[in-house]
């Protein structure tokens, strides 16, 4: 009997850190809303309000001299704010970790937004990784 009533609580625990969890990868609100996006959002299409910020998330190495390029994108509906930021997921030198692009969005319209993981001083070799999405700023 005690162990179905801890095994309840166990599992509504669980439930509701899975729905945390969820609505972190949401639209959050601060000073102005932003839109996080990550690897698992590759290919899909993210609506957008004006002057909203976007952020995507993708994990990287700008160690190994790879790094994520901007390829493709509407300047005037989804403009790139800043340099990309780096966050190791270990103190050592060398880890791999998180590259985070923000963005804000401009006018009214669609951005396809590609990125691509390389190495910017080789050329006529393909990226080892690729992101995308469409943004609708309405």
């Amino acid at each position: 009997m005690r162990y179905q009533q801890n095994f309840r609580y166990i599992a509504i625990l669980a439930m509701l850190i899975a729905c945390g969890l969820t609505l972190a990868k949401c639209k959050t609100s601060a000073a102005g809303d932003t839109m996080i996006v990550t690897a698992s959002d590759n290919g899909k299409e993210i609506a957008l309000k004006r002057n909203e910020a976007l952020k995507v998330r993708l994990k990287g190495n700008p160690t190994t001299g790879f790094d994520w390029h901007v390829v493709k994108n509407d300047t005037a509906v989804l403009k790139q704010k800043g340099e990309p930021a780096y966050e190791a997921d270990r103190d050592i030198p060398g880890s791999p970790g998180m590259v985070t692009m923000t963005f804000e969005s401009g006018k009214k319209g669609i951005s396809h937004l590609s990125l691509a993981y390389f190495r910017a001083w080789e050329h006529d070799v393909a990226p080892i990784d690729s992101f995308s999405i469409t943004v609708r700023v309405k």
